[in-house]
């Protein structure tokens, strides 16, 4: 019975000695990740997304020729005004003439900056023929593709060929345009002296805000 016993404890030993050494092998053995327990998923917060898009709305694109010493096409903020974009080509040559550019305008997409020489009298290079005076800094008129005239681009002469405005009410609406920025519609033309209802409705076939 001894023997026996002495037998059986043999192979218990044994079998623990061998389960240990297993066990001590497979713990020995370096880790292997699948894909999915490497790569995380890592979420684009809103937020992030929301900056981006808001970035890329924030920007206009505008043209600027004439006398300025680097001519190109820019991307601006669009809260940028013309004396910006003049800043940013360099500022004007020693040709170059401010005295009929309306600095403070607000830049559009779109916009087209000529910038006139002193040699230019005539007004052509300012935005309009043969109206020196009170214009906007633009190389096209301010007739719409409609046959509107753009009430943030008129120069007065263009502002009094509109029946109803004459020479007082045309100089109070480059006043406030200058003083206030553009016009958001035509009923702001009811800010200026002089225009009411009635008479904003006799514009509505001339006049419109772009």
């Amino acid at each position: 019975m001894k023997k026996k016993d002495k037998y059986i404890g043999g192979i218990v030993i044994a079998s623990l000695i061998v389960i240990g050494i297993i066990i001590g092998y497979f713990k020995s053995q370096p880790k292997v990740y699948k894909d999915e327990d490497i790569f995380v998923d890592v979420p684009v917060s809103n937020e992030n997304k929301s900056t981006a898009v808001s970035a890329s709305k924030d920007k206009v694109v505008v043209e600027v020729k004439g006398e300025v010493k680097n001519p190109d096409v820019y991307i601006m903020g669009t809260d940028s005004i013309v004396k910006d974009l003049i800043l940013e080509a360099g500022g004007i040559t020693e040709k170059g003439d401010l005295s009929h550019v309306n600095q403070a305008m607000t830049l559009k997409k779109g916009d087209c900056i000529t910038i006139p020489s002193k040699a230019e009298d005539n007004g052509e290079a300012s935005g309009t023929q043969g109206t020196p005076s009170n214009n906007v800094a633009s190389s096209q008129s301010a007739k719409t593709p409609s046959g509107k005239i753009d009430v943030n681009r008129a120069s007065k002469e263009e502002l009094k060929s509109v029946p109803g405005i004459g020479d007082v009410t045309a100089g109070k609406i480059i006043d406030y345009r200058e003083k206030n920025g553009p016009f958001g519609s035509l009923d702001d033309l009811k800010k200026v002296g002089r225009i009411g209802d009635t008479t904003l409705k006799k514009f509505q076939d001339y006049l419109e805000v772009r």
